[in-house]
């Protein structure tokens, strides 16, 4: 057994201790659900849709329960299929851009044409279910910005994407849904503003299968992850903030910057014969962080917890994503430099034309 190897074993256990520490932040910092008064009348929802023809009907239909869909404006964002169609037939506010321009640029376009106090941000996937719109967390208690508690969906109404094994790992164990929105929040704090969390569940499509989940993490989320460290850096540092909120950046700048490190480290207990044994360690250690938990932690509105099989297989599906995020800097470098996808746009000749 040469030093490398051996002290790659020290590695592993800091690894460990770091993401253990997270665990007892996250089950220790969970509050009591807010309670809140709702008026729907001062909301108008704002859907930005590319190629959700399949998807946005259901979504319009779920919302119209709360808002009228006179009061709920999709902006098609170049869509090749019959996206704004759907939503025109539902009766929304729709508007079509011939080229697409991207999802901020749709929300920008639309926020600037509601005429109520406050604007509901949903994905043409998303689904608000038994979901109240906490309004008065905005007009009595000082807050700028509500979130709400997203979960993949598990339920009948749209097949078996979200009730397959993949849709339970998705969420079941997750105290945290990292998806896209991480930049308009991150930015948001930077500018002073207040966002509070209701615990009121809404549902977003899960991935069917491997490949949708493959493609999800290493072309959205993760490389947009990454490129938001220089934001994360900034709000750690920025005047104003509690301890969790900057423990938060400091758990994701960590990770950024040091997930490789913890693939090395098992890969290289994989490869030498006499530290395998310390790999299922390792699995029974992240196990025994999950078993707490699994235990206690229920799906919003439900009292049942993931399958036994989720649990047992979860600590590989989080080495697996471990994986996923060190190869996304690629993924990032390679959308940043090279197509320029990622690239800041800050002046006037990065606007894409009407």
């Amino acid at each position: 057994m040469t030093q490398l190897p051996s002290h790659l074993l020290w590695v592993a256990a800091f690894c460990a201790l770091v993401d253990f520490v997270k665990l007892l932040v996250e089950l220790l910092g969970r509050a009591e659900d807010r309670r809140f008064r709702s008026d729907p009348s001062l909301v108008t929802a704002v859907i930005p849709s590319r190629n959700g023809a399949c998807l946005i009907g259901g979504t319009i239909d779920e919302l119209a329960s709360q808002i009228p869909p006179d009061r709920i404006i999709v902006v098609d964002d170049g869509s090749d299929d019959d996206t704004a169609a759907v939503a025109c037939a539902k009766g929304c506010c729709v508007h079509r851009f011939s080229q697409s321009k991207g999802k901020a640029s749709a929300i920008n376009f639309a926020v600037y044409r509601v005429k109520t106090p406050f604007t509901l941000l949903l994905d043409d996937d998303t689904r608000m279910g038994n979901a109240r719109l906490p309004t008065n967390l905005l007009t009595e208690n000082a807050c700028d910005a509500v979130a709400f508690h997203v979960l993949p969906d598990r339920r009948s109404r749209n097949g078996a994407r979200g009730n397959n094994f993949i849709g339970k790992l998705h969420h079941e164990h997750s105290t945290v849904f990292q998806g896209e929105d991480l930049q308009r929040t991150i930015i948001h704090l930077l500018h002073g503003r207040r966002i509070v969390f209701a615990n009121e569940p809404v549902w977003t499509v899960a991935p069917r299968n491997w490949k949708e989940w493959f493609a999800q993490r290493m072309v959205g989320w993760y490389p947009g992850f990454v490129d938001q460290l220089p934001n994360m850096v900034r709000l750690l540092v920025a005047p104003g903030h509690g301890l969790r909120l900057r423990y938060e950046m400091a758990y994701n700048i960590y990770t950024v910057l040091f997930d490789w490190l913890k693939v090395v480290s098992l890969v290289v207990l994989a490869l030498t014969p006499g530290l395998r044994w310390w790999l299922p360690v390792v699995y029974l250690l992240y196990l025994a962080f999950e078993l707490y938990s699994w235990w206690v932690v229920r799906i919003p509105g439900s009292r049942a917890r993931a399958p036994l099989s989720v649990l047992l297989v979860f600590p590989i599906y989080g080495a697996l994503n471990t994986v996923l995020r060190t190869l996304s800097v690629g993924v990032w470098a390679y959308l940043r430099f090279v197509t320029g996808v990622m690239r800041p746009r800050r002046t006037a000749a990065d606007r894409v034309p009407a």
